[in-house]
């Protein structure tokens, strides 16, 4: 810890708090992002397994939707009844896509942090 710029007494002889960790601070540093990062990810897959949870409600209940059928045979409801279940199916894909984005975004944040 001698810098040779500071006057004798004016040099300290404790250690550094990179020091404490390890002789390398920059491999800390990457220690630390690879960290990050994997939080992140985890955080982002288990966000989106909540997503693709939800979506698969939804196109179930989207699927029964559809299967309602008149005692009476062919009618208006019948035919309302499965638009309604495809747009509930359709709905659940675009559940889907925002659980992708969700871990997309998540996993790109860990990647982001810097050490200023």
């Amino acid at each position: 810890m001698n810098d040779p710029l500071l006057p004798p007494t004016a040099q300290s002889e404790t250690p550094n708090s990179d020091e404490k960790f390890s002789k390398n601070p920059t491999l800390n540093f990457k220690t630390e992002i690879k960290d990050r990062i994997t939080i992140h990810t985890c955080l982002g897959i288990g966000i989106m397994i909540m997503f693709f949870m939800a979506a698969s409600g939804v196109s179930n209940a989207g699927k029964n939707i559809s299967m309602i059928e008149s005692v009476g045979g062919k009618t208006l409801e019948e035919a309302y009844y499965t638009q309604v279940g495809n747009i509930y199916q359709s709905c659940a894909i675009a559940i889907r896509a925002l659980g992708i984005f969700a871990l997309i975004v998540t996993s790109n944040q860990g990647g982001r942090y810097r050490n200023h």
